[in-house]
């Protein structure tokens, strides 16, 4: 249970990605029959946040959280797979707290938002909380406490201390 609940993570992440119309070549259909055993991912390769490499398929990442683009690096990130990957047909995702768009790439980027991925744990965790590993459910509720807190700053806590500071500044 733990791996279907795995499975259906990568897959709605993926999905979401590919029902942009800014992924050409690649469709919905497709996405169900990805075998996702067979994926690799990279970790600041060559810059690139994160590189997901199916068989036919890549999809490059750049992750902002308190940042901004700078230095045409997702024109150069997108050359780079252009070069590197030339048989694969790819995808880019601009990964932001709020989804904002790349202001550079605007046609070739999808924009995610880390909202987005937060509904999809709370979902998925909903779905499946009965049949989860009670250290993997901790590890993702973890994991979603880290992202309302110090991505989205919405947590209980930061609730607080905004209202405090809003009320005695």
């Amino acid at each position: 249970t733990d791996c279907c609940f795995l499975s259906t993570l990568k897959k709605r992440f993926i999905r979401e990605i590919f029902s942009s119309d800014k992924v050409i070549n690649i469709d919905q259909i497709e996405v169900s029959k990805l075998d996702l055993s067979k994926v690799e991912i990279r970790r600041e390769w060559k810059n690139i946040d994160i590189l997901i490499i199916f068989d036919d398929i890549i999809i490059c990442i750049e992750n902002k959280i308190y940042s901004k683009e700078h230095s045409n690096q997702l024109t150069r990130y997108k050359e780079i797979i252009k070069n590197e990957f030339p048989n694969k047909r790819q995808s880019f995702v601009y990964l932001t707290p709020y989804g904002d768009s790349s202001e550079e790439e605007t046609e070739s980027y999808v924009s995610l938002s880390y909202y987005y991925i937060i509904e999809v744990l709370d979902r998925i965790i909903e779905i499946y909380d009965e049949s989860l590993i009670i250290s993997v459910k901790q590890y993702i509720k973890d994991y979603l406490t880290i992202l309302r807190r110090e991505i989205m700053g919405e947590d209980s806590l930061s609730q607080l201390s905004k209202r405090i500071y809003y009320n005695h500044q």
